[in-house]
């Protein structure tokens, strides 16, 4: 069949073809399938009494930011493996819908960098670090510098911190369910309402904690876990934080994997492996943890980049 000067194919639901112009998806309303979904609202399905107990399906690409990968997708606006689609295929050959997502299910990122707090009775001063953000839903690398203060903090001293930890993802809309969550490129500009960490009170010690992000009208949320080696003196034994505000500015690094709608999985695996830290000096002792961090993290976002070149 042919569509819009697309190929279509009606018994998978998707495009093969690229989409030559660069506009908005035209066949969102009915999730991409023009031939299937065959209600104008897009609301009901051509048999939806198929579908009844199944879950909804998604694909890594199904978040990919530019035009180039929607043909891996198919143009739908929830992924190819949806209540139509490649679902449709699925369904067919297989007595039920699978109980769990075909796809990797790992993190949707992981981070690392360094902070240094400047605190005084209890105030943090200043609040300053870098920090190297890989994104395994977009397939970007993106680093970023950070300078702020926070309302309340028990911290006194002036402590410096090297941490890295595995993003779970962000939610654009609190009402969607968990399986909905990505990690969406705003990481930047965002604000700490709390911060909750754990270490001892020696000058160098590990640390763990988890950090909870907001933006200003509350749309976008998210936490992330990390483990840090905490270099200086941080005299109480649990350190909170709570309405700290800080603004992310993007450095000039940012890099995409993406090429010709594949990724380059052996380029993102070294750059995971071997961090981004830059010049920062690495204690010996926080070493065999970033090392742990970054080999696991190279792992993941090789599996989620060789999962996608499979699919796409």
């Amino acid at each position: 069949m042919y569509l819009r000067a697309r190929y279509y194919l009606p018994g998978l639901g998707v495009f093969p073809s690229l989409d030559p112009v660069e506009e908005g998806n035209r066949y969102g309303y009915v999730g991409g399938d023009v031939v299937n979904r065959v209600d104008p609202s897009g609301m009901i399905g051509e048999r939806p009494e198929r579908w009844d107990g199944c879950r909804d399906q998604h694909l890594i690409c199904s978040s990919l930011p530019t035009n180039e990968c929607r043909a891996c997708c198919a143009e739908k606006s929830r992924g190819v493996l949806g209540r139509e689609g490649l679902a449709r295929q699925l369904y067919s050959c297989m007595a039920s819908c699978p109980p769990e997502p075909l796809i990797y299910r790992g993190p949707s990122g992981y981070l690392e960098g360094w902070s240094r707090i400047v605190a005084v009775a209890g105030m943090a001063l200043l609040v300053e670090g870098a920090e190297t953000v890989f994104n395994f839903k977009t397939f970007q690398m993106m680093r970023f510098e950070f300078r702020g203060t926070a309302d309340i903090d028990v911290l006194w001293g002036i402590t410096g911190t090297i941490y890295t930890g595995f993003i779970d993802g962000f939610k654009d809309n609190p009402n969607t369910p968990d399986d909905y969550t990505q990690f969406i490129d705003q990481y930047r500009g965002l604000s700490f309402s709390s911060n909750v960490g754990f270490s001892l009170p020696v000058p160098l010690s590990p640390a763990t904690g988890k950090a909870t992000f907001h933006n200003a009208d509350n749309t976008l949320s998210g936490h992330t876990l990390y483990n840090a080696i905490t270099v200086g003196r941080t005299p109480p034994i649990l350190d909170v934080g709570f309405n700290g505000q800080v603004t992310y500015a993007p450095r000039s690094t940012r890099k995409s994997y993406i090429h010709q709608c594949k990724i380059d999985e052996s380029e993102l695996f070294y750059d995971v492996l071997h961090g981004g830290l830059g010049d920062l000096t690495v204690t010996s002792m926080s070493l065999p943890m970033l090392l742990f961090y970054r080999r696991q993290a190279a792992f993941d976002g090789g599996e989620a980049a060789h999962i996608h070149n499979l699919l796409c």
